[in-house]
């Protein structure tokens, strides 16, 4: 079965640690007035853009909840 959506990436629902690490970020925005969410959702449309293939939603989850914490810019949010 393939399941297919096209919808903007700001509408997609993030669970266990991916919800966390977005609420992180949101909160980090707020307090200094950045846009590392902006930056999130380019660097997402960048990487998966290029995929031949379908992305799953685990892999989109996966990415944002084990991945971005470490990268630049975003792990500035996690060292507080």
């Amino acid at each position: 079965m393939v399941y297919l959506v096209d919808d903007d990436a700001r509408k997609f629902e993030f669970w266990s640690g991916a919800k966390d690490t977005i609420e992180i970020i949101r909160e980090y925005d707020e307090t200094h007035n950045s846009d590392l969410e902006d930056q999130l959702y380019d660097y997402l449309d960048e990487v998966f853009s290029d995929e031949s293939d379908p992305v799953s939603d685990t892999k989109v989850n996966d990415t944002v909840w084990f991945d971005v914490p470490e990268m630049d810019p975003w792990k500035a949010a996690f060292a507080e």
